[in-house]
């Protein structure tokens, strides 16, 4: 399988926002001073029963 072109790569790192990826997949987010915090309970995701833990997005870090 050929890898992607790590400019194709930056490009959608900068125009799409991992936030509104994970909140559009059903992901509730919430707020845990600057990151967010996305944990298995009401999360909406198909994996939520095998899913054994959370996701930090630490937005500061996050391409806007």
């Amino acid at each position: 399988m050929p890898r992607i072109p790590e400019e194709q790569i930056e490009r959608l790192k900068a125009e799409v926002s991992l936030e509104r990826l994970a909140e559009a997949r059903g992901i509730a987010l919430k707020r845990h001073g600057a990151d967010l915090i996305a944990s298995a309970s009401g999360a909406g995701s198909p994996f939520v029963a095998a899913w054994q833990g959370r996701v930090v997005l630490q937005v500061q870090s996050l391409p806007r």
